[in-house]
């Protein structure tokens, strides 16, 4: 496990890379603002505890320039996977971007079900750079 070094375009090697919360802080918040990416790590995290109150399947994976070599990161990119059957009000502002965005300033969520297709099409998606057509990069799949 661990996060391997960027590529000399800044971005993770094209795969999915499995890390710990450990992984990320040691290898995210080092180097650049790292005032600013502790802030934003923190303030994942402080996301990542309501939604473990749920007791819902879920997995999640980091994406955007918080995964670059960008010193000053603009936001941290969540994808979060979560078992279709789970429903209630507090999980409804948790899964809204919007909603999100205000409630954890400096985080981005782009949600999908679980067991579906359209988690691989997601996955797939979040592969591309923007702006870049052909190039494609690395994501964190953060193991809990």
């Amino acid at each position: 496990m661990g996060i391997p070094d960027f590529t000399s375009e800044g971005l993770l090697p094209m795969s999915i890379h499995n890390a710990t919360l450990a992984d990320i802080k040691e290898k995210l918040c080092s180097f650049g603002d790292a005032d600013k990416r502790n802030k934003l790590y923190n303030i994942f995290i402080k996301y990542l505890k309501c939604l473990k109150k749920h007791k819902v399947k879920f997995e999640l994976y980091l994406d955007g320039s918080f995964v670059t070599s960008k010193p000053e990161p603009g936001d941290i990119d969540v994808l979060l996977f979560y078992d279709f059957e789970y429903n209630n009000l507090e999980w409804q502002e948790l899964i809204d971007d919007r909603i999100v965005r205000y409630k954890f300033p400096g985080l981005q969520v782009l949600t999908a079900f679980l067991e579906c297709e359209s988690k691989d099409y997601t996955l797939d998606f979040a592969h591309n750079v923007k702006n870049k057509p052909g190039l494609r990069k690395g994501l964190i799949k953060v193991i809990l």
